[in-house]
């Protein structure tokens, strides 16, 4: 079984280091973009969110953990305005991988704030601070509304540390 294990990648690097040893330690393929040890395939005719989204395709299962970074927008190179992030677990959900949302407890309660006061212009939060970090909370939505009622009946866990 492989395993592509989503995430922004530098402000979550030891977490990502620990799925690699748990999944490798349950003999399950791990795939991470950063890792010389996963078995990330670089496909060299290819631009490196081409040759993610081909990651996700290769895969069984899909990992997604998210924190409280959206990750920079991915426009100027010719994709959608979502970040790396949102477009891998799209992809994923357009190939109808299994799909495992962790989120982070802080980022639930910072969602459930921006959820109900999203109209208020002076609206701060305490984990997911930079506005721009916000459109984490439409992959949120995205995600629950993929789950009510439907085939894709996908995960997600609340997580601290």
């Amino acid at each position: 079984m492989r395993v592509f294990i989503c995430s922004t990648c530098y402000d979550l690097v030891d977490l990502r280091a620990e799925l690699e040893v748990f999944f490798r330690e349950a003999a399950v393929e791990v795939v991470l973009s950063e890792s010389m040890t996963s078995e990330f395939q670089v496909m060299p005719d290819r631009n490196s969110i081409e040759t993610c989204l081909a990651n996700v395709r290769n895969c069984d299962e899909f990992v997604i953990i998210l924190s409280n970074r959206y990750g920079p927008s991915l426009a100027k190179a010719g994709f959608d305005d979502l970040s790396a992030t949102h477009l891998e677990y799209r992809e994923a959900v357009k190939h109808n991988k299994p799909i495992r949302v962790f989120v982070r407890d802080r980022l639930e309660a910072d969602y459930t704030v921006w959820k109900y006061n999203q109209k208020k212009p002076a609206l701060e939060l305490s984990w997911c601070r930079e506005k721009r970090d916000w459109k984490i909370f439409d992959l949120l939505e995205e995600h629950r509304a993929l789950s009510k009622g439907s085939a894709k009946n996908n995960w997600l866990w609340l997580y601290r540390d």
